[in-house]
């Protein structure tokens, strides 16, 4: 029989200075049980300057420190209920059924196409709103798709879930893209630079931890084009 897991959990709040916004660094809650330890974003920010690590807040001058310290405790407060409660059901409480739970989320894991038409309808809403172009929504939208037909002729499935993505995955779709399609290097690389940023969403929505993405790096060719004599130039100016 599995024996339960009985270790407390240890929430801590950081800054994590390598996502920010507006030059504000986000706020993150880190989750520590056992020797297992997960994160996700408390959608806060704050400028660096502003946060004690050691009380793990917001000091009391800084704009808006009453509201940002109350939206962590809140997310503390909220942990702690769903421990209880998983605990008091028998559950086998890990790290991440713990987050899992607070997000909302079953343990069936999170698929590319999940997330690429969740882009989509998240992009969809902005072009709505007049902040995103519709051709952009487009693209989007051609992408998906050629990611669907990518799935069934490279690894004869209509999905994957976004953990078992890797890094050989892009450079494969590239593969596809130019020789299936028969697309130039550059029209290629319009597809790819989406599926990187779909992928980027997923790791602001805590969908996948990291991108598998990140190293590859768009390259584009530069056109040739034919240059004018400077007989023909004469010729066009009279």
């Amino acid at each position: 029989m599995k024996k339960k897991n009985t270790a407390e959990f240890v929430i801590n709040i950081r800054l994590n200075n390598q996502r920010s916004r507006r030059g504000k660094s986000a706020i993150y809650i880190r989750l520590t049980m056992g020797n297992q330890r997960v994160e996700l974003a408390s959608h806060q920010y704050i400028e660096a300057m502003y946060w004690n690590q050691k009380l793990q807040r917001v000091i009391s001058n800084a704009d808006q420190a009453g509201q940002i310290n109350n939206a962590l405790d809140i997310i503390k407060g909220d942990f702690q209920k769903h421990y209880n409660k998983m605990k008091a059901l028998g559950l086998d409480v890990t790290a991440q059924s713990l987050k899992n739970t607070y997000l909302g989320k079953s343990e069936r894991e999170k698929t590319l196409n999940e997330l690429s038409d969740f882009y989509f309808t998240r992009f969809k809403e902005k072009v709505s709103s007049r902040t995103k172009a519709n051709n952009t929504l487009k693209s989007i939208f051609t992408t998906n798709g050629k990611l669907k037909e990518f799935l069934k002729y490279q690894y004869r499935t209509s999905d994957i879930v976004l953990k078992d993505l890797r890094g050989s995955f892009i450079s494969n779709f590239e593969h596809f893209l130019t020789t299936q399609h028969g697309l130039s290097n550059n029209s290629a690389m319009k597809y790819i630079r989406i599926l990187k940023r779909i992928i980027k969403f997923g790791v602001e929505q805590d969908w996948i931890g990291s991108s598998p993405f990140a190293q590859f790096r768009c390259s584009y060719i530069e056109p040739q084009r034919d240059r004018l004599t400077m007989d023909e130039v004469m010729i066009l100016y009279y």
